[in-house]
């Protein structure tokens, strides 16, 4: 048989206990990715118990025990598209919860996404992801997100995502699924802040949430499955710039680092109405500020380290 791998989708749903299926819907649980998924599904073990250096009375290895822990791990690169509406979530709402994100709607307004520091809080959800006329399920997923950003085209959230794969896959057909016609909007007229009032000429940025994941073990099967839990314990935000060089007397990282000065971030993209996505930071420190060739212009390279972070959809 010839399977191409152009035929996938996915389903995200929240679950109520972590590690339980909520069987996500093809009609309310999709996001639409931007990348095929099959070369973007990882599976392994966290014990593949192969007993290397068990003895057999001669040069050959002992034959593996069991291997136990598998974990499946999703790289899903998802269109950046809202939902139409400025207090209705995203279909990237549940994927963005299982990064360590609440989810608070401001009836009328908007729908923000600050960060938990109470790890027990943190939601997970379960994973559907079609591709090859297979079906991988991942459950207690949770994970890490970062944003890109480039100039002109459609901008990218890109979830990596480790979850408990309890399954084997089995041969499942993609599932219709009804995507509606949002378009997700182009990198273009972008609000790019730095302190508050320097706009910022750039090539790309990439938002990186920074979550640290854990495989977090135990014997204990209740805590999780195979006596595993993923969970994020800290984030770590960092918002690097490829930034248009501007003249001293507008933006001088290199006097910012030096002084240890704190900075303010914004980067928005979209039109307000449901369409538009922005992340916030109050307080930041830029890093060793690079130099880059852009196309032969000057160009510099600004790491911001963030010490919070929002993001809000309007």
């Amino acid at each position: 048989m010839l399977y191409p791998i152009d035929s996938d989708g996915v389903l995200v749903k929240l679950e109520t206990v972590y590690g339980t299926d909520p069987t996500p819907s093809p009609s309310s649980d999709f996001v639409r990715v931007a990348q095929r998924m099959w070369s973007n599904i990882e599976v392994a073990h966290e014990w593949e118990n192969l007993r290397e250096e068990t003895a057999t009375g001669s040069n050959q290895p002992a034959p593996p025990a069991l291997p136990k822990g598998r974990v499946i791990t999703f790289n899903l690169y998802v269109e950046m598209r809202g939902s139409g509406t400025e207090d209705t979530p995203p279909e990237w709402d549940a994927l963005h919860q299982a990064c360590g994100n609440d989810q608070v709607v401001n009836t009328g307004v908007d729908v923000q996404y600050p960060w938990i520091s109470d790890v027990n809080s943190h939601e997970s959800v379960t994973i559907y992801a079609y591709s090859g006329n297979k079906l991988f399920k991942g459950h207690g997923c949770v994970g890490d997100v970062e944003w890109i950003v480039t100039g002109g085209e459609v901008t990218i959230l890109h979830y990596t995502i480790q979850g408990i794969m309890v399954d084997n896959p089995t041969e499942v057909s993609v599932p219709t699924i009804d995507y509606g016609a949002i378009l997700p909007p182009p990198a273009v007229d972008v609000t790019a802040l730095i302190g508050g009032t320097i706009a910022t000429d750039f090539t790309q940025i990439t938002i990186a949430q920074g979550n640290e994941v854990v495989r977090v073990t135990s014997p204990n099967v209740s805590v999780g499955i195979d006596g595993l839990r993923i969970a994020v314990p800290r984030c770590r935000p960092v918002v690097t710039i490829n930034a248009k060089a501007e003249a001293i007397s507008t933006y001088s990282p290199w006097a910012d680092e030096r002084a240890r000065t704190e900075r303010a971030l914004q980067v928005r993209v979209g039109t307000a109405g449901g369409e538009r996505l922005t992340f916030d930071v109050d307080v930041a420190h830029v890093q060793a500020p690079g130099n880059e060739d852009q196309d032969g212009f000057t160009g510099n390279v600004l790491t911001f380290r963030c010490m919070d972070h929002l993001w809000t959809h309007d």
